[in-house]
């Protein structure tokens, strides 16, 4: 799957006039509803109750609100392009003014974890985010993908596991050792207590990560 698979031409807004992150959504989510056949008021709701456990905005003025919706067939993408940056509680305090909107069916597993994963690797390298500030209208975002997106490939998924840290997620298998098992239930309890448990987070740290390493 490539990323141009999740954004048709249609679903670019290139100069999103508003004024703060709750705008922002509604924004996003009044287009989204345009274009993939849920209600606005749906798509709406679940992206505020995903902010509830913490913000999308991943750092370098970039957002990714995201959510479930049981009604959905496919994966779904939309880019906006802020015409000035708006304060989105990001994990590094910066204003946000490249936002992706990713929706997928309830049922998805990888493929949503995969693409997470790979938008927030894209939209956070240097030379992407900076085309994709200096365009000013549609064509020209989505010309941004032939050379920037649409040759990078969802990749297999890493080894380390890929889960939105504040989305639920099922508890995981105990280890073989005693220690391991006992480990185990720790990290549950955890979970359980403080549902910021690790998710999005090691999509978006393991994208810094990439993004930050030497290519010679």
């Amino acid at each position: 799957m490539l990323l141009t698979d999740l954004v048709a031409p249609n679903a670019i807004i290139p100069a999103l006039r508003v004024n703060s992150k709750k705008q922002v959504l509604q924004e996003l989510a009044g287009k989204a509803a345009e274009l993939c056949g849920q209600t606005e008021r749906t798509i709406l709701e679940t992206l505020q109750q995903r902010e509830k456990l913490g913000s999308t905005g991943v750092g370098d003025g970039v957002a990714i609100p995201h959510g479930k919706l049981p009604k959905l067939s496919k994966l779904f993408g939309l880019f906006g392009r802020l015409e000035r940056p708006v304060d989105f509680e990001a994990l590094d305090g910066q204003p946000v003014d490249l936002v992706f909107l990713l929706l997928a069916p309830e049922a998805a597993g990888a493929d949503h974890l995969k693409a997470l994963a790979r938008v927030a690797r894209l939209l956070r390298e240097p030379d992407v985010a900076r085309k994709l500030r200096d365009c000013r209208d549609a064509e020209a975002l989505y010309a941004v993908s032939p050379t920037s997106l649409a040759n990078c490939a969802i990749a297999a998924t890493p080894k380390r596991s890929m889960r939105c840290w504040r989305c639920p997620r099922r508890a995981p298998r105990n280890q073989t050792t005693d220690d391991g098992r006992r480990t185990t239930v720790r990290r549950l309890g955890r979970a359980q207590r403080d549902p910021t448990h690790a998710a999005d987070r090691a999509a978006i740290v393991g994208s810094r990560k990439s993004s930050t390493q030497p290519t010679g």
